[in-house]
């Protein structure tokens, strides 16, 4: 069987840029791309300090690849020095061991990054929730910002001011349930 000299030069490339064998494995279209492309993005990946690059790096849209650079630098700027761990720490006020238990209790946590956890955590601080309340529903941090500033502003047109943020991490129809419920309780009250 002949080898391809594109195949073998891009496998030794990732390889070398630290791209773990399993993920190669998983995304073998990578190796398809042209050798002087995957070598300019893995340089680049190399230069702001990425860490664990995946495959689909050197074969995504120049928008994303960009995104996912910009995004980098921002969590390192947020970050420091400090750990992940150590910044939900300091952010949600509670020891290093209460961040690592909630990581724990809700892993999905590490893959939102970092500037949406600082904007989400910023935002439920203004509305009135503590951080002992993010911390006994860490799941908020991975919803979207703009459903949760619309859920709250639906729950607060209709009087409700919810205690706990589990209200907000309700699947849509969930939500749309409990709206109703409110909804007729309140149209009971007014008679």
């Amino acid at each position: 069987m002949m080898e391809s000299p594109r195949l073998k030069k891009n496998l030794d490339l990732l390889l070398n840029a630290g791209v773990s064998p399993n993920n190669i494995l998983k995304d073998v279209w990578s190796l398809r791309t042209k050798s002087e492309f995957v070598e300019e993005r893995l340089c680049r990946a190399n230069e702001v300090g990425l860490p664990d690059p995946k495959p689909w790096l050197v074969r995504c849209q120049i928008e994303v690849f960009e995104r996912t650079l910009e995004r980098h630098m921002q969590s390192r700027a947020i970050l420091g020095s400090k750990s992940f761990h150590q910044f939900l720490a300091d952010r949600l006020g509670c020891d290093v061991q209460a961040a690592t238990v909630m990581v724990q209790r809700y892993p999905t946590v590490l893959h939102v990054n970092i500037p949406k956890i600082n904007e989400i955590l910023d935002f439920l601080r203004e509305e009135g929730f503590s951080m002992e309340q993010v911390l006994q529903v860490p799941r908020i941090l991975c919803h979207s910002l703009e459903t949760t500033r619309a859920r709250l502003g639906q729950l607060h047109a209709r009087g409700f001011h919810p205690v706990s943020l589990m209200v907000l991490c309700l699947s849509q129809p969930d939500y749309l349930k409990m709206v109703r419920r409110l909804e007729q309780r309140r149209a009971k009250v007014a008679q």
